[in-house]
């Protein structure tokens, strides 16, 4: 006799087990555990900016204002400064002088006033090893060069010269900062460095070479300005010359007269002939006075006789 066979039975698949839940309790307790080496690490931390602070050397930076007027005293005629001025001085004039303030020319004549070649916060640093033998390398090259081009040598040094310069006035560009006031016509200038002398005789250098250098421009523009003014009035002399010259050669062919000429004869004229008249009017009132002196006697003979 069968047995029945029971039903079969689906066994569920476990379920995904929950991860244990994380509270701020485990993470204290983490640093508790590890707190020699988060103190050591802070305390490394201090102690190493503090020490990399007191290693650096203090900068200090000076400032100069400068007020920067769009023009100075009119000493021309409206025309001329109509041809010279720009149309809206406002709109670029402040952004050129603030370019002029920082431009290469302005910081080379500050550094060679300053004599900063001679400092030490700009003398070149020491090469390394390699450096140091690659210009040994160069020395001994340019020595065998030098005897048999000297003119080449003569314009090697003189690039020489050329970049130095212009490796120390870049340098000294990073240290200089044009900062303009807002609405208003001031600008700030600052200069940086180790030196607080320095940076202050810095500052005001640069602010005498640009107030040089502004009205050296302006002489300039002003001579040109004169020049033209005297070659336009020698032409328009020579113009009025040439005119005046035409003008009698043409009256002389056909004969004219010149009108105003004429009228300052006839005025001439006619006020001498107004004088002869006042003269020949007083002398015809003294001889009406003497002819009726005369006959108010002629029937008295005594008076006749005296």
């Amino acid at each position: 006799m069968e047995q029945p066979c029971d039903s079969p039975r689906y066994s569920q698949p476990p379920s995904a087990e929950t991860p244990p839940e994380i509270h701020l309790r485990d993470y204290l307790a983490i640093i508790v555990k590890r707190r020699w080496a988060v103190l050591g690490l802070f305390v490394s931390a201090v102690l190493g900016t503090a020490l990399y602070a007191f290693m650096q050397q203090p900068v200090y930076d000076a400032t100069v204002s400068l007020m920067i007027e769009p023009s100075g005293p009119n000493v021309m005629s409206k025309a001329v400064e109509e041809v010279y001025a720009p149309v809206d001085v406002n709109i670029d004039y402040y952004k050129t002088q603030y370019e002029i303030l920082k431009s290469y020319k302005i910081l080379r004549e500050t550094a060679s006033r300053l004599n900063l070649k001679e400092h030490p916060e700009y003398l070149p640093r020491p090469a390394g090893p390699i450096d140091s033998l690659l210009t040994k390398v160069r020395n001994t090259i340019l020595s065998g060069v030098k005897s048999v081009l000297s003119s080449s040598d003569r314009s090697q040094g003189t690039q020489a010269e050329s970049e130095n310069e212009r490796q120390l006035v870049n340098a000294f560009m990073g240290h200089v900062t044009v900062k303009p006031l807002l609405n208003s016509r001031i600008v700030r200038v600052t200069v940086e460095s180790i030196d607080p002398q320095l940076a202050a005789d810095a500052a005001n250098v640069m602010a005498s070479v640009y107030i040089s250098t502004s009205l050296d421009l302006k002489i300039g523009a002003s001579q040109e300005a004169s020049k033209w003014i005297a070659e336009h009035v020698e032409e328009l002399r020579r113009k009025l010359e040439l005119s005046e010259r035409a003008l009698q050669e043409f009256t002389n062919r056909y004969g004219l007269v010149n009108v105003d000429e004429h009228k300052r004869l006839a005025t001439q004229k006619l006020g001498d002939l107004n004088s002869e008249l006042v003269h020949a009017e007083g002398k015809r009132v003294e001889a009406e006075a003497r002819f009726k002196q005369i006959a108010s006697i002629v029937d008295s003979p005594k008076e006749m006789e005296s």
